[in-house]
């Protein structure tokens, strides 16, 4: 007791006399939710790796054993949204887009296509757009114009380069941990993409039917999947990355960063495995690095996607007669419409809207086409559900026994067995 008479506050007395284990507690708390001003995060409450498998894993051991705070992200927010998600209290989708101040008619189209409200008459969705900070001082005004015009701008104060790619997902980790963490779904995505948002809502809610909650907390629900073992080029021009910050020869398994989808427990545990693991470009790979240590698995939703590997471009699927019956719902448009990525999605869009026109898509839709087998595990009340829907069944059983009985009765006459029956 004397540390708190020298101190002569009573909250610190307060707390000297409750007892170290809530002491503890607090100081804990105080450690993971203190805030600055500026809303600067010291860190998340950290999660212990799940241990390296050495004969399957590719990724390098430094990687599960690096140290906390290897990798802090000390950057605070320049434009901030807070009250964006916190208003609305039942949030289904946040959509988290990255994207750099020349992008402009690309954002301006994914605000009137596919991310706008109105398309969601039964869900609340949320659209934030992720910056980080320009050289250009006219640049600059424009982002912070934009933000006041629009309200769904964020910027933390890194730079915005193709290197910052790791901190720019970092920072979607952030904001939705602090500012929505009651949404549903979080998705992560860049801005040269559009998506069938008709066919999206079914899909996450047959996501969310196959699935129990335990495993589905763990899962990437929808991820355009690279799985282990790509080999690892260190000395490609773009997605090169030096032997110093990788020095395996193969990629885990990892999402396609152009759109990805979790739910938004994911996305705290991603944020907080951020802080222990050295970074590196490529970025998906990195949050494949991530999604290894935490033991989280993925739904590949390869199937769905148009655009990427080569494959046959966006228009081949989307103007198919047989599109709406298809598994495809996200168009990435850069690689086959290099700068023309805002007019293509909105004709894609309008592709879509005529597709869609009269019907509607159901959640037996993704039923059918799931081609693999995603058996859930039973919830812990669920113990009792096959005596007690049994036992249903035989009374049932026996109700409609006895009825075809007396009215067999009846049609033989027997009125003396009938009326028996019937009492």
């Amino acid at each position: 007791m004397k540390i708190c008479h020298d101190a002569g506050l009573l909250v610190t007395a307060m707390i000297c006399w409750i007892g170290q284990p809530v002491l503890s507690d607090l100081l804990e708390i105080a450690q993971y939710r203190m805030r600055n001003a500026k809303g600067r995060l010291i860190r998340p409450p950290p999660i212990p790796p799940k241990p390296r498998d050495r004969e399957k894993s590719a990724i390098p051991e430094s990687f599960f054993t690096a140290p906390l705070n290897s990798n802090p992200h000390n950057y605070t927010f320049l434009i901030n949204e807070p009250k964006l998600c916190l208003n609305q209290p039942d949030i289904y989708l946040l959509i988290l887009i990255r994207t750099i101040y020349s992008q402009a008619d690309r954002r301006q189209a994914i605000r009137q296509t596919w991310a706008n409200q109105r398309n969601f008459p039964n869900h609340q969705v949320i659209l934030v757009f992720l910056f980080g900070v320009t050289e250009d001082k006219k640049d600059q005004r424009g982002i912070e114009d934009e933000s006041r015009r629009y309200g769904d701008v964020v910027q933390e104060d890194f730079k915005d380069t193709y290197g910052n790619l790791t901190l720019k997902d970092v920072m979607a980790f952030k904001w939705a941990w602090l500012y929505c963490p009651h949404a549903k779904f979080v998705l992560v995505g860049s801005d040269e993409v559009v998506i069938d948002v008709f066919k999206l809502v079914p899909f996450l809610e047959y996501s969310m039917l196959r699935t129990n909650k335990r495993e589905i907390n763990n899962r990437f629900v929808l991820c355009h999947l690279y799985p282990c073992c790509t080999k690892v080029h260190h000395e490609h021009p773009k997605y090169g990355v030096s032997v110093k910050k990788y020095s395996g020869n193969a990629w885990p398994n990892y999402c396609s960063g152009t759109t990805y989808i979790v739910p938004s427990d994911v996305i705290r545990k991603l944020y907080a495995m951020s802080w222990d693991t050295p970074s590196f470009m490529p970025d998906d790979a990195w949050i494949g690095v991530l999604a290894e240590k935490l033991g989280l698995t993925f739904h590949d939703s390869f199937k769905t996607f148009a655009g990427i590997r080569n494959n046959p471009t966006v228009m081949k699927y989307f103007t198919a007669d047989n599109y709406f019956n298809s598994e495809v719902m996200i168009g990435v448009l850069d690689y086959d419409f290099p700068g023309q990525e805002s007019v293509m999605m909105k004709r894609v869009w309008q592709l879509i809207l005529d597709h869609h026109k009269g019907k509607k898509v159901a959640e037996s839709f993704w039923m059918e086409r799931d081609r693999r087998s995603y058996r859930a595990e039973p919830n812990e009340d669920e113990h009792e559900t096959p005596f007690s829907s049994g036992f249903l069944l035989n009374i049932s059983v026996v109700s409609v026994l006895v009825f075809i009985m007396c009215y067999w009765l009846k049609k033989k006459r027997n009125r003396l067995l009938c009326r028996r029956c019937m009492k």
